[in-house]
């Protein structure tokens, strides 16, 4: 065997080999990932003993007040606007660049003349307010960063509809399994 060289390595041959070590680095986390990760270090990662199942027990009932606050984003009064709606539309959405706008922008809830929908989003209220301001005047859009309207109403999947009278109380809740503009288009 010949000895080793006691020239020191080049700039280049470190990259060379860092970048060795950091692809062996990856092959053996892909190799623990494939084999399985163990139970105490799952347990830390994910705190839930099982997976969310929805519970149709939890739904909000008829008469059930919904916690909106008196304006909405650009400082309308929520109550006013919907005590002149013929039907009141709430939509509770994640955050405001969540795939739940993607996939049901509110400008695409199906409305008549005269309904009033009201959107909540679980985004902080200047985030919220920009959105507002690109939407027409009968969409009322309330910031719910804490997503209390959400867990009130037992909103499992976003985003989701709720009609509700002229006291914002739920009337009807949009049943699992069924889209949102097409059960939004029945009621």
């Amino acid at each position: 065997m010949e000895p080793r060289s006691s020239r020191p390595r080049t700039a280049t041959e470190e990259r060379a080999l860092l970048w060795i070590m950091l692809a062996w680095l990856g092959v053996a986390v892909a190799a623990l990932s494939f084999s399985g990760v163990p139970e105490k270090i799952r347990q830390l990662r994910t705190p839930y003993a099982e997976r969310a199942v929805f519970d149709a027990s939890k739904e909000p009932t008829p008469g059930t007040p919904v916690p909106l606050p008196e304006t909405d984003v650009l400082g309308r009064n929520i109550r006013e606007l919907a005590a002149k709606a013929g039907r009141v539309i709430l939509v509770v959405y994640g955050g405001c660049d969540d795939c739940s706008a993607r996939k049901h922008a509110p400008t695409m809830i199906p409305r008549e003349e005269g309904d009033c929908v009201i959107v909540a989003w679980m985004s902080h209220e200047e985030t919220v307010r920009r959105r507002a301001r690109s939407y027409s005047k009968d969409i009322v859009t309330i910031a719910d960063p804490e997503g209390a309207v959400a867990r009130k109403l037992h909103a499992f999947w976003l985003p989701r509809a709720y009609i509700l009278d002229q006291s914002l109380k739920v009337t009807a809740s949009q049943p699992y399994g069924v889209g949102l503009g097409e059960w939004v288009s029945e009621q």
